[in-house]
């Protein structure tokens, strides 16, 4: 069995999920039961998950200055 096409075959429906903005921001708010959630729309997704992004991205580096030290 080759990996890649496994792999593939799990991806396709959430490439599908992902690429529409509008099914991703009811995806969300159907699965998360938080504030910040609604506040979420169509127009300011993009930005909400590069701020999530750069967030998960700066716990990473402090954890490995912690792991470091």
């Amino acid at each position: 069995m080759n990996p890649e096409t496994v792999h593939q075959r799990h991806d396709t429906p959430y490439r599908f999920l992902l690429s529409s903005k509008k099914l991703f921001v009811e995806l969300l708010r159907s699965f998360i039961n938080k504030g910040w959630v609604q506040a979420v729309n169509e127009e300011n997704v993009q930005e909400n998950l590069d701020d999530i992004e750069r967030r998960e991205q700066h716990k990473g580096e402090q954890k490995g200055k912690e792991d470091v030290a």
